[in-house]
């Protein structure tokens, strides 16, 4: 069966046959290959006038032309895609880091004597405890003569750091893959249009 001119295979085997030209981008004459420039042009490159290029398939996969639903637009001839990523910070997504801080806190005691019933803010007991209810009820005096513990305010301070992680190497953006020997065709039928 003969191929149709500008037809791209894949073989099992490491070389163009005859009629046929490796795809390796390799930049070829426009008048010793009418038929394969008439059909692909400058899409790979040249300059149009005295010279075309051949699809450079080395190290690429192929992709459908045309954009499906909830898919981009790919356009004849178009490349991209790398091997290789290295992530910046606006693409990670959000996350968060587990910090631990281990904090001493030595509150100051005072002791001085309570002498009324009277709360205060820093006296212990800060309010008088009432027993019983009704008629019976009655306030305990919430003092004492012997000296009380008095909690006095007390400050605290201390830093959190967050180490650099990571290394900022690329990492391997590729799919699973076996090289081939891609070929375009340059004799055979002329594809005609529907």
């Amino acid at each position: 069966m003969d191929p149709f001119i500008g037809m791209i295979c894949a073989f099992g085997f490491n070389y163009a046959p005859t009629g046929w030209f490796s795809c390796y981008g390799s930049t070829m004459s426009i008048a010793q290959n009418t038929a394969l420039f008439a059909l692909i042009g400058t899409t790979y490159g040249g300059n149009g006038q005295s010279t075309f290029a051949l699809p450079d398939l080395r190290g690429k996969t192929m992709i459908g032309i045309g954009q499906s639903p909830g898919y981009s637009n790919y356009t004849w001839g178009q490349v991209g895609g790398v091997e290789s990523v290295t992530l910046i910070q606006s693409q990670m997504p959000m996350h968060t880091h587990l910090m631990t801080h281990n904090l001493s806190v030595a509150p100051k005691v005072s002791t001085q004597a309570a002498t009324s019933n009277v709360p205060g803010a820093t006296k212990v007991p800060a309010a008088l405890p009432t027993i019983g209810a009704g008629v019976n009820t009655f306030t305990v005096n919430a003092y004492d003569t012997n000296s009380d513990a008095t909690l006095m305010p007390s400050n605290a301070a201390g830093t959190i750091t967050a180490g650099m992680a990571g290394g900022s190497q690329p990492f391997d953006n590729m799919q699973p893959y076996l090289a081939v020997n891609y070929c375009i065709a340059s004799v055979g039928i002329w594809p005609s249009r529907p």
